[in-house]
């Protein structure tokens, strides 16, 4: 039985039922026009802000749903990466008008939308933004860096760089390895893991906690280390679902 969607997402049921009859809309032939057309008629009359104040909402409330309801294999998965697109407000307005989607956009809005133009603003000095996206964790703070995601709470230290498919296949079987020797500190406890599109593997000992994940556009690997006080470590999986490589 698929879980039925809160009210205020309502309009969103058609272009889940649209995705799930594709199978697996995950792949490069996924044809998101039903969810592109709901989303335009969502924002319809809006401002700018105001659109992506609406979608940016929206993408918070269907993470909370899919939280509740844990399918790992519903397309609301698909919905929350596509609401992550950055400046997705704008994007939609010139495909509503039949424009192109690429050309420049002096009224870029949302956060997001500043990290497409950073290359743009190297010049005048502004910080070069890592090809990688993640939701910040409760109670964490991004320190910046030019090629990983740099991450502090306290003393603990998150750290998201880009991976690669050798990586992806080569890190679990070394984690294995590490730590055969009784008396070795290393030894580390594997696992597989999943959050909603991102899913691959974790290892824990007593450093710390490090994952190889497959995630959208890409594959990361993530290391958090263990210091004197205790990771809560539900905290930061909570937005491993929200990770994806973009093109830099």
């Amino acid at each position: 039985m698929i879980a039925e969607l809160p009210t205020s997402l309502g309009y969103l049921a058609p272009a889940i039922q649209a995705l799930r009859a594709q199978g697996d809309f995950w792949s490069d032939d996924c044809d998101p026009s039903v969810l592109q057309e709901a989303l335009m008629n969502r924002i319809d009359g809006q401002t700018p802000q105001r659109a992506q104040a609406t979608l940016d909402h929206d993408r918070e409330t269907i993470q909370q749903w899919l939280a509740e309801v844990q399918d790992e294999n519903s397309p609301g998965h698909y919905v929350v990466e596509y609401l992550a697109i950055p400046n997705l407000a704008n994007l939609l307005f010139k495909a509503a008008r039949g424009e192109d989607p690429n050309a420049p956009d002096d009224d870029a809005v949302g956060e997001t939308a500043e990290a497409t133009v950073a290359d743009d603003g190297a010049d005048a000095g502004e910080e070069h933004v890592p090809p990688i996206v993640m939701d910040t964790p409760k109670g964490w703070t991004r320190i910046p860096a030019e090629e990983e995601l740099f991450m502090r709470n306290g003393s603990q230290i998150l750290t998201v760089s880009k991976a690669n498919q050798h990586l992806f296949e080569l890190l679990p079987a070394l984690w294995r390895q590490a730590g055969q020797d009784e008396d070795d500190e290393l030894e580390m406890t594997i696992a597989d893991v999943s959050f909603g599109p991102s899913r691959g593997f974790r290892g824990v000992n007593n450093l710390g906690y490090c994952y190889i994940l497959r995630v959208i556009g890409g594959f990361v690997q993530i290391s958090i280390e263990k210091n004197e006080t205790k990771v809560d470590i539900r905290n930061v999986e909570a937005v491993f679902d929200t990770i994806r490589v973009v093109e830099g």
